[in-house]
């Protein structure tokens, strides 16, 4: 977002005044960070409370590269061990890290933790996209994305960032079973039934939405990466190949763009899933505006 945006967004502000406080916020404050400014004008009795949290929803994501141990949040302990945390089973493993269900040592709550193989922990095009990776997924602060809570250095400079756990079922999971009680006694569970699929439907876009508003996209949308807790909260998961298309930085361009494995999945998951289930035809056609 730049100040045309801004501009946009304030259309009772008179012609020039905007420019005019900006420039007078830059030589005061050093700085033309547009969040600061809102809350600056704000302050001033400008804009409104929303006006002002409109603005910061749509201010980009900042990334930086990982600079070692001082950069980050917990560090020390042994080799292989987790400060702050006891590791207490795998419960999951992907082509560039590992996800362990390890203990808060403080808060005393379970979390899920993940952490870059240590094989490629010394690779730093790995540990720059994975740095990557914790801080866009932590600055998307959304009910509907999983939240982050810690970043950890571990003994030798490996690194690893805190999640919240989340215990239910993938929205993959969910549909298949949903077409097995279809195709078993032509009906679904309340569980299953189509207007709570289509509620998790509407939360995913949400997510997608807001994600869409802070310039970034996830490129890896699909039901597998959905989760659905056991009070029917979901989570989009798994930002790792998420690209930022404006707000990000030199830095945010430099590592997302340079990253030549990454793909787009088109959602041709989901759109199968709204026809399986007896959605109309008007969602698919949603679906596919919005993976497009």
């Amino acid at each position: 977002m730049d100040l045309a945006d801004l501009k946009d967004m304030l259309p009772a502000l008179p012609p020039g005044e905007l420019e005019e406080l900006h420039a007078a916020f830059r030589a005061r404050e050093g700085s033309g960070d547009l969040e600061r400014f809102a809350a600056y004008l704000h302050r001033a009795g400008r804009i409104s409370e929303d006006e002002r949290e409109a603005i910061a929803s749509r201010t980009g994501i900042e990334l930086t590269h990982f600079h070692g141990r001082g950069g980050a949040g917990r560090g020390g302990g042994g080799a292989g061990h987790l400060p702050g945390y006891l590791a207490l089973e795998p419960i999951g493993r992907g082509s560039m890290g590992s996800i362990l269900l390890v203990k808060d040592e403080d808060l005393r709550r379970k979390v899920a933790y993940k952490h870059i193989h240590e094989d490629m922990a010394a690779d730093r095009g790995v540990v720059d996209r994975f740095y990557a990776e914790a801080q866009l997924t932590a600055q998307l602060e959304h009910p509907n994305i999983v939240p982050v809570y810690d970043l950890v250095v571990e003994e030798g400079g490996n690194l690893g960032y805190a999640m919240k756990r989340v215990r239910g079922r993938t929205l993959e999971g969910l549909m298949k079973e949903a077409r097995a009680q279809l195709d078993a006694r032509g009906a679904a569970d309340e569980r299953h039934a189509l207007p709570v699929l289509l509620e998790h439907f509407l939360k995913v876009c949400d997510a997608v939405h807001y994600a869409h508003r802070k310039g970034v996209i996830h490129r890896d949308l699909k039901p597998q990466n959905i989760m659905v807790g056991a009070d029917n909260e979901v989570y989009v998961m798994d930002w790792g190949i998420a690209r930022v298309v404006g707000g990000g930085g030199a830095a945010a361009v430099m590592i997302f763009t340079g990253w030549s494995k990454a793909r787009f999945v088109s959602g041709s998951a989901f759109i199968t899933m709204l026809s399986t289930i007896g959605a109309p035809q008007k969602w698919s056609t949603l679906w596919s505006a919005m993976a497009s």
